[in-house]
């Protein structure tokens, strides 16, 4: 599979509208999606939650051309190509990006927080509908120090 293959496959559990949708709600900022395309098919995949030297390292020791990260590998406007960014590069690794909309998808990040703390009465803060959205209020049954 192509790189774009997989961010199909990604983006159908996580659709990166949703990233869009919530930014124009709060008039926000997200780089989700493709950062950096691989050459060829994809032989691995390393998901992480920032791109590291040591998630790129351990892509290159096991033979993974592709990284997949929930916070955006670039953020901010970025001036000098460096560190893991470089590494990829150099060493043809691809990075896929899936922030806020794997924080606003139905069952993403902030669902499965809330549904492991066993939340009851549960509410999405900043709602995209059809129970999409960010943040979570709910009840529990335990209190902070039990969990």
């Amino acid at each position: 599979m192509k790189i774009n293959e997989i961010f199909s496959v990604l983006d159908e559990i996580a659709p990166l509208k949703l990233s869009y949708d919530f930014q124009k709600m709060i008039d926000g900022y997200d780089n989700s999606g493709i950062i950096a395309s691989a050459i060829g098919d994809v032989t691995g995949i390393v998901f992480t939650l920032d791109l590291t030297n040591s998630s790129v390292d351990y892509a290159i020791k096991n033979g993974c051309n592709l990284i997949v990260t929930h916070h955006p590998a670039i953020y901010a406007p970025i001036k000098t190509i460096d560190g893991a960014l470089k590494k990829c590069l150099n060493n043809n690794i691809g990075i896929i990006s899936m922030h806020l909309n794997v924080d606003c998808a139905k069952e993403g990040i902030d669902y499965h927080l809330a549904k492991a703390l066993g939340a009851k009465n549960q509410k999405i803060i900043f709602d995209l509908g059809s129970d999409c959205g960010y943040g979570r209020v709910f009840d529990v049954d335990t209190t902070l120090c039990e969990i």
